[in-house]
């Protein structure tokens, strides 16, 4: 298995690092950009999001499209990101810092699995959990092509 980490330009010196140090150069690579205009490659067997698609909750559509142009037939796409339930009401934590940024960059429940099968994914599979600290709640969606 052989796996490519794209991130930005500004931290993957430091992940290179990490592969040298767990001399993993010969199973990862490395690619930096920035993933709403430059290439991310193809012929992925699995692509990995985890909570960055809120910068593109404004146009979701184009980034999983990317998303799944990248992916060979049967890939499958995974998402984590944060996720508002019951009609943007919960979870408390991020509603008060939505309130306190003055923006909304929350999803709400099923927007990024929407966003997967109108692209073209031929099905998706949502679940609920804890995220990673200081997160709290998300969403994981998994789009299969």
């Amino acid at each position: 298995m052989t796996g490519v980490i794209f991130d930005r330009p500004e931290v993957v010196e430091g992940t290179q690092r990490f592969i040298q140090e767990y001399e993993l150069e010969h199973r990862a690579t490395v690619i930096g950009g920035d993933y709403s205009r430059d290439s991310i490659g193809k012929g992925y067997d699995l692509v990995w999001t985890s909570f960055t698609l809120n910068h593109f909750r404004g146009n979701l559509d184009p980034i999983i499209r990317k998303i799944h142009a990248a992916l060979n037939p049967g890939g499958v796409y995974v998402s984590l990101a944060e996720g508002l339930t019951d009609e943007r009401t919960k979870p408390t934590m991020m509603i008060n810092a939505m309130a306190l940024r003055e923006s909304d960059l929350w999803f709400e429940e099923g927007e990024i699995a929407q966003s997967m099968l109108r692209v073209g994914f031929r099905s998706v599979h949502s679940h609920l959990m804890q995220g990673p600290q200081p997160h709290g709640p998300a969403a994981i969606d998994i789009a299969r092509k």
